[in-house]
């Protein structure tokens, strides 16, 4: 996670090295000697020379914005920092003719879907969330599920009255620690406008993919088009998917939905999985994957416990004297969950430490734990979710986050 990090810390500063190197300066990152960096700008931005080309003739004026590059003959030691793009020399008329965005075809759309996919900062015209969730199952092993959300109330239809209908051109791709593709998607998705007199959310259209990889480090892109419209929206995160063959006690992603409250539940309690039903719960809700939830809904999680020790009936019982010849049957791993959610670095709702009872579970290599928050007695605002699990027989814990707004 630390790497994740560090990564995304890296990626946020690419913009504005490129717009120092582009117009002609550096950039000054990671140290709080602001005198330094300010002493050093001045000086080498106090001397300097003026370079100035003038186009002759109508083919240099009408060319598109372009790069230059300058070199000190018999220099190489010195470091040379100008402005790399020159812009447009044409008329008025004819920048303002060039300016108006060309209607995309075929081509042109998959262009822009493919630097949306690459841009490096999440782009908004068109509204994209994205979700990741991990989890190791049987049939496939790691399995990583990538969700993505695209808003659609304002695309533009076309058609027949009765059969109108819009394009949205979805893709992402998942890369390692190297930088290579893992895994991708690309897919064009039809969507019909939703019945008149539709009132509540936001009209949106959600799309999941499906990865099997390697434990590791990765980095997932996706990016949405609108054909029509030609805008494009995009997200990014990070997500390191662990070795569970180091037996080190692990959590799946916090696989998380919303429903409406019901009355009969605690407030603010999270209560303990059914045996042998932990899914159920999330069965019965979509995935959340824009992380906002309604103050009246309730918030619903699943997440999947691996490597748990298991234990035996002698080492169980409270007693003082074990036959050291005696195994003893094996019976189920003792584990303890606590619940809490955080705003501000501050505690708001912290649930007692119990233990989640796994009798019944057919696998006890993967444990399913669910619960249940309401949301109604926070305010509006941004919270985080932690869910800790508890060895006690191996005493070790492991933990896992979720951060999402109350709207």
């Amino acid at each position: 996670l630390q790497r994740g990090a560090a990564g995304e810390i890296a990626a946020s500063q690419d913009g504005l090295n490129a717009l120092a190197v582009d117009t002609g300066g550096r950039a000054f990152f990671n140290s709080n000697a602001l005198s330094a960096a300010v002493t050093t700008a001045l000086k080498e931005s106090s001397t300097y020379y003026l370079l100035a080309w003038r186009p002759e003739n109508d083919d240099q004026r009408n060319q598109k914005p372009g790069r230059v590059e300058v070199n000190v003959i018999g220099r190489p030691d010195l470091t040379i920092r100008f402005r790399r793009r020159v812009g447009e020399f044409g008329s008025s008329e004819s920048a303002s003719r060039q300016s108006k965005p060309a209607q995309p075809n075929r081509k042109e759309s998959s262009e822009l879907l493919s630097d949306a996919l690459r841009a490096k900062y999440p782009l908004s015209a068109l509204p994209v969330s994205l979700t990741l969730n991990y989890v190791d199952v049987p049939q496939y092993g790691s399995s990583l599920t990538v969700s993505l959300k695209v808003v659609t109330d304002s695309l533009q239809y076309e058609g027949a009255a009765d059969s109108r209908f819009a394009n949205v051109d979805i893709a992402g791709a998942v890369f390692d620690i190297q930088g290579k593709p893992a895994s991708t998607f690309s897919k064009r998705l039809t969507i019909k406008p939703a019945a008149r007199g539709a009132t509540g959310a936001r009209q949106s259209i959600s799309y999941n993919h499906f990865a099997a990889l390697k434990s590791g480090l990765y980095q997932v892109r996706v990016a949405a088009l609108d054909e029509k419209q030609a805008r494009s929206g995009s997200a990014v995160q990070w997500i390191e998917i662990p070795d569970l063959g180091s037996k080190a006690l692990t959590l799946s992603s916090l696989i998380v939905g919303e429903k409406k409250a019901e009355t009969e539940a605690q407030p603010n309690e999270a209560g303990s999985n059914e045996a042998g039903a932990a899914l159920s719960p999330v069965r019965q809700v979509s995935l959340n994957i824009d992380h906002r939830f309604m103050h009246s809904s309730r918030l619903r999680f699943l997440t999947i416990i691996y490597n748990a020790a298991a234990g035996t009936s002698a080492s169980s019982k409270a007693s003082d004297t074990v036959d050291a010849n005696s195994k003893g049957a094996v019976v189920g791993p003792d584990l303890a969950v606590q619940v809490q959610v955080f705003r501000d670095n501050e505690p708001v709702i912290t649930t007692p430490l119990h233990k989640i009872d796994t009798e019944g579970i057919t696998d006890p290599t993967r444990i399913p734990y669910a619960a249940d928050l309401l949301l109604d007695n926070l305010q509006l605002g941004r919270y985080v979710l932690q869910v800790t699990v508890i060895d006690r027989l191996r005493k070790a814990s492991a933990s896992q986050k979720y951060d999402f707004q109350v709207d």
